[in-house]
């Protein structure tokens, strides 16, 4: 056997067995301290992200697309504001949008709110008097979606509600009952959405709401790409704002 290797093994035996040199055992301690104490501030940033992650991922795959009464999220408060609305307008109210879906987040998303009437202008009158509004409060839309052309109004409840105050988040549209089947066809677009939609939208309103990560304008101009490129693909349907005027 070669003298040279075994005198090598004999070296290397001897260096393992001494371990570190006491000229320089305190300062080993100290960066292994160190970095002892950066890595267990990292595991515990990682471990709080994940904590923060987890219940928005179960609700996501476990609960994503399921078409609960909008109503059950709602505060008591809440739920009678729309209910008493529902009677006093003696129509039904379809709720659309966000609010159906699971990436709904309270107090935060908008409350979307579609009502068919053979008269609108009647229902425009009592939607009045049941928010304490002036009918100028109230703006026309004229609209185009899959070639049809579609009428309708639409109040914007942030400034004229102070009670509940969860009610700001409301819009209430008001259409003509021609439009009713059309536009409820668009509404299950919006309310049961692909799932690569619905992850993406689950994303950006973890980053927008939850972790604030993102500002508004950038979550506004993700959530219009979202919906107006990758879901009116899927759909083949257009939906564009042609004129808006006052009542």
């Amino acid at each position: 056997m070669d003298n040279n290797w075994i005198e090598k093994e004999r070296m290397e035996s001897h260096f393992i067995k001494m371990g570190p040199n006491p000229s320089t055992q305190r300062h080993s301690h100290q960066a292994s301290g160190s970095k002892t104490r950066n890595i267990t501030f990292q595991k515990r940033k990682h471990r709080s992200c994940l904590f923060i992650w987890l219940p928005f991922v179960f609700n996501f795959l476990f609960l994503n697309n399921k078409m609960d009464n909008p109503l059950n999220k709602f505060s008591p408060p809440l739920q009678k504001f729309f209910l008493d609305m529902q009677n006093y307008i003696n129509l039904d109210l379809h709720f659309y949008g966000s609010v159906t879906r699971d990436d709904y987040v309270k107090g935060q998303s908008d409350i979307d709110v579609a009502i068919f009437s053979d008269n609108e202008k009647s229902t425009i009158a009592k939607l009045q008097h049941f928010l304490h509004v002036k009918q100028s409060a109230f703006e026309k839309l004229v609209w185009k979606l899959e070639g049809k052309m579609i009428y309708g109004y639409k109040i914007k409840c942030e400034q004229y509600i102070q009670y509940p105050s969860e009610a700001k988040k409301c819009e209430i549209a008001i259409y003509n009952v021609e439009f009713q089947d059309i536009l409820m066809n668009e509404i299950k677009t919006q309310n049961i959405v692909p799932f690569h939609i619905a992850f993406l939208l689950f994303i950006i309103k973890t980053l927008y709401y939850k972790l604030q990560l993102i500002s508004a304008p950038i979550y506004v101009k993700m959530k219009r790409f979202i919906f107006n490129t990758l879901l009116k693909h899927q759909t083949n349907s257009v939906f564009y704002l042609l004129k808006q005027n006052t009542y």
